[in-house]
């Protein structure tokens, strides 16, 4: 829900618009501890606080919940969705309410009904676990953070710890796909993109 990733994001949005090969997106939510302190240390919060420690936790588990929730009605919608949470969000997690997100899902062109029942359900629950191991099997600690996968030689590169640009993006892949010329040229040298 931080303004960076929401930043991170936009910069990835252009490279889709800009790249006329196909990309495989995928946008999980990730967070932990360790996130959740350095929130609270940007805001100015003692680690040792822990009704704030559990109040962040919570909104941050229940506003993913929320972006899954939205995706099972599709991946674009999931990603609008959550767009326009971070928009009004804007980096003030104490806006976030399941009402908050009802309400949204209504704006977005959501059915309410089914996002109130995927927000609430085991699935959607073990789909963000999913997202969890997903985001450590690939080594990720912090957000936002970018993992470039290539389908064809298994590689993968992984951008966090700066800021995320549509340039330095382009450059990972043109990397990566240089690293890779040594397979056949098959046209197959297509990246996925995991945004995390």
């Amino acid at each position: 829900l931080g303004r960076n990733c929401y930043t991170c994001q936009q910069e990835v949005l252009k490279l889709i618009d800009l790249v006329t090969s196909n990309i495989d997106l995928h946008i999980l939510p990730f967070h932990n501890q360790r996130l959740v302190e350095d929130y609270m240390q940007q805001l100015g919060i003692k680690k040792t606080n822990l009704q704030e420690r559990n109040y962040i936790f919570q909104s941050v588990y229940r506003a993913s919940l929320a972006y899954k929730a939205a995706c099972m009605q599709g991946k674009r919608l999931g990603r609008y969705f959550l767009m326009r949470l971070q928009e009004t969000i804007n980096g003030d997690i104490s806006k976030f309410s399941e009402e908050f997100a009802i309400d949204l899902a209504k704006d977005v062109g959501l059915d309410v009904e089914i996002f109130q029942q995927d927000m609430r359900s085991d699935f959607v629950k073990q789909l963000f676990l999913k997202d969890q191991k997903t985001a450590i099997d690939m080594s990720v600690e912090s957000t936002p953070s970018l993992v470039i996968y290539e389908y064809v030689t298994g590689e993968a590169r992984l951008l966090e710890g700066f800021p995320i640009t549509l340039e330095t993006i382009l450059d990972e892949i043109d990397a990566l796909i240089c690293d890779g010329t040594n397979h056949e040229e098959s046209g197959a040298n297509v990246p996925t993109l995991r945004l995390l």
